[in-house]
């Protein structure tokens, strides 16, 4: 027989359970709508996913261009691609302040204390007909800038190429890091329909956004270390945020994304990404947090193509074969995302 203090605890914890159940998982898309999705985001039929082009910048400098398309291959799978390059990036935007300052020592003689390098990445994600990422693709490569100034770096001659591969078995994204000699597998259990981003590939679409709206998205970057190469990252609608885009002022919502309070072992909930989204839905601007770096990616204008250096899209970057077919579960515990 229960004593009715130990009832009317049942009662108390069911009611605490229940509420934060209602409050956290039932109410918002009732209030707000279903966070975006591939679903959503996809639409290869529409003139939305039309080649995007963008204008990288750090500290107001323009630093390199990306494209970004959308494809639907002959097995009706769609393809999310980008291509970003980068000229000239400091080298003290990447590294510690001691290593920056090394690096500028040594380079003093040739590059007059600057040391740059030039970054050319390459990344696809591959969308099943139900909507689900199945595969992902990544080829960074890394070396010293085009040019006078790459023959004159430190770093000329160097060729660093970090390829990163996922596939989705079973419920978790199996991920394969090579770069050189080192090769590292990892897995991740992720829902079958979470938006996976690329650190170096900006978002093109994101529509239906309604301030409030939040969901979780696993984003990997060949910048982290190799034992984890995801981070997860909680984003939020936070507000309607008006941004001036092509001497023009643009409606827009601001969506921001920051380390999942679940997840992040420090306190720090500062913004790793912002996007500022216009009411059709298109992404017209970014900042990502690279390392110790701001990079930001403004969409170019479909009416006044951008003067700067575009990718060359017409060159592939060749990414070593990496076989994923017969890949077994590592020996580390499996991380979890919860579903948006």
């Amino acid at each position: 027989m229960f004593t009715r203090g130990y009832s009317v605890a049942i009662v108390l914890f069911w009611l605490a359970t229940t509420g934060w159940l209602v409050k956290e998982k039932i109410l918002p898309p009732l209030l707000v709508g279903d966070p975006p999705s591939y679903r959503t985001i996809l639409d290869v039929n529409s003139t939305a996913n039309a080649p995007v082009g963008w204008d990288i910048l750090l500290n107001g400098k323009r630093l390199g261009g990306a494209i970004s398309r959308t494809a639907r291959l002959d097995d009706g799978i769609n393809q999310l691609y980008c291509r970003v390059t980068l000229r000239e990036l400091p080298l003290a935007e990447l590294t510690p302040a001691w290593i920056g300052a090394f690096m500028k020592v040594l380079d003093s003689k040739n590059t007059n204390g600057v040391a740059d390098i030039g970054v050319d990445s390459e990344a696809t994600i591959d969308i099943d007909p139900l909507n689900r990422p199945i595969n992902f693709l990544s080829t960074t490569r890394i070396g010293p800038p085009e040019g006078d100034a790459g023959r004159r770096s430190l770093l000329a001659g160097m060729d660093l190429t970090v390829v990163m591969r996922g596939k989705m078995v079973g419920d978790a994204m199996h991920i394969l890091m090579h770069s050189g000699e080192i090769e590292y597998h990892t897995q991740i259990a992720i829902p079958p329909d979470a938006l996976i981003g690329d650190i170096l590939s900006p978002q093109t679409r994101l529509p239906g956004l309604r301030v409030g709206q939040h969901w979780t998205v696993p984003v990997y970057s060949p910048f982290r270390p190799p034992n984890s190469p995801i981070e997860l990252l909680h984003a939020v609608v936070e507000r309607k945020d008006p941004i001036l885009w092509h001497d023009r002022i643009v409606p827009a919502l601001l969506v921001v994304y920051r380390s999942d309070p679940g997840l992040s072992l420090t306190s720090d909930q500062s913004a790793r990404a912002q996007m500022w989204v216009d009411y059709q839905g298109d992404v017209i601007k970014q900042e990502v947090v690279l390392l110790s770096s701001r990079l930001t990616f403004v969409r170019t204008d479909p009416d006044e193509p951008s003067t700067g250096e575009m990718p060359d899209t017409t060159r592939p970057l060749r990414a070593p074969p990496v076989d994923l077919e017969n890949v077994t579960a590592p020996n580390h515990q499996t991380e979890s995302v919860d579903s948006p």
